[in-house]
């Protein structure tokens, strides 16, 4: 496989450009180590896509509802995923939306996705009434959360769901999404502070909010399995 080689001053100016990267030294080098970090998973993605990626226009008829939108990424090959985020929640939320749509429209079964700090991974094949089932069920979660809080975010969600898929106790494990030294976790802003309104999960004296938080995380990551 050729490919052009890498440049990476005009990279650094870009993302530079766009806000993405630290001004100075410090950005450099954080640009360096990523570099590295997703060099030989850079390689693996031109061996999958062989060319440029295609759009493709959808509009899926759920029932009542009519779910319409375009999806990139597209290859010979199939539906291609690559993210340089980690594989947490917020990251595989989005990917397996387009999965799920891809499904949906009678696609083979996505092709491995690469996510930073993890090896490629193969998402099962899914009928296309299972992948419109799954996205009927997220709209339904999003109509829902238009009128009653739906106490769900996806990093603490997906943490909460992986553990417990493996048999482990998910609990604390979501709660390290939730509450980060620092106070960056995703329970920690004013936003979702604001909106759960005293609802904390992972707070005792917050009867009930735990149980309602595992179940939106499980309705909404069973939902993108296709299996609602």
């Amino acid at each position: 496989v050729s490919a052009a080689p890498r440049d990476d001053a005009a990279l650094r100016a870009r993302l530079l450009a766009e806000g993405r990267l630290a001004p100075g030294a410090d950005g450099e080098v954080e640009l360096t180590a990523l570099l590295d970090t997703l060099a030989a998973k850079a390689w693996i993605w031109r061996e999958w896509a062989q060319g440029p990626a295609r759009s493709r226009a959808f509009a899926l008829d759920l029932g009542d509802v009519v779910l319409t939108g375009e999806l990139d990424n597209i290859h010979d090959t199939g539906l291609l995923q690559f993210s340089a985020s980690r594989g947490h929640g917020k990251t595989r939320l989005g990917l397996d939306v387009d999965a799920l749509v891809w499904a949906a429209l009678g696609g083979p079964r996505p092709s491995p996705r690469l996510l930073r700090g993890g090896g490629a991974e193969e998402l099962p094949p899914l009928p296309v009434a299972a992948a419109k089932a799954g996205l009927r069920a997220l709209v339904d979660l999003h109509l829902g959360a238009q009128a009653t809080l739906l106490p769900f975010m996806p990093k603490t969600a997906y943490a909460l769901v992986a553990a417990e898929r493996e048999g482990k106790h998910g609990g604390s494990a979501a709660e390290k999404e939730w509450k980060k030294r620092g106070g960056h976790g995703e329970g920690e802003s004013d936003s979702v502070q604001l909106a759960m309104r005293g609802r904390d999960p992972f707070d005792d004296s917050a009867p009930g909010a735990a149980q309602a938080f595992r179940e939106a995380a499980f309705a909404v990551f069973d939902a993108l399995a296709g299996k609602p």
